[in-house]
């Protein structure tokens, strides 16, 4: 028996539109749990348990992420080239992959970073970036697991 969650991310929403944005979320405590018709929202093989969790708004600079793992690999947004995260199945390739955790440490405390494209050798704005399975969004809103 597992457990699974999705995260719903405003990729548009700017740092000054996002707290407007959720203008009615309980400041209070900043999450929300499952209301009375929870039900509705979900499989109906599903119903016949309770559910765990609520929901929490995220606003500011936030690197959401897939949850267990890492991603398999990044592909840039211009020119599609994907550089790998595995060279195969126990190889990592940590030098290749260098460049995006200096990125998301500069993104976090400044709100930008590039990595350079290894195909072109142009910047291209970490946020831009496509992830495998979607396992990173960068943006100042949204909808998670509490």
């Amino acid at each position: 028996m597992g457990d699974h969650f999705q995260t719903i991310v405003d990729l548009d929403a700017t740092a000054a539109e996002a707290p407007r944005l959720v203008e009615r979320t309980d400041r209070s405590f900043g999450h929300h749990l499952p209301g009375p018709h929870w039900d509705r929202a979900v499989d109906p093989a599903d119903v016949d348990r309770e559910p765990s969790d609520g929901l929490t708004v995220h606003t500011g600079r936030t690197s959401f992420h897939g949850g267990h793992g890492e991603p398999e690999w990044v592909r840039c947004p211009r020119c599609t080239t994907t550089t790998r995260r595995y060279a195969d199945e126990y190889d990592r390739i940590d030098t290749a992959w260098e460049p995006y955790g200096t990125a998301m440490d500069r993104w976090h405390t400044s709100g930008a970073a590039d990595v350079t494209c290894p195909a072109w050798a142009t910047s291209v704005p970490l946020p831009d970036r496509t992830w495998a399975h979607d396992h990173f969004a960068f943006a100042h809103l949204g909808l998670g697991k509490l």
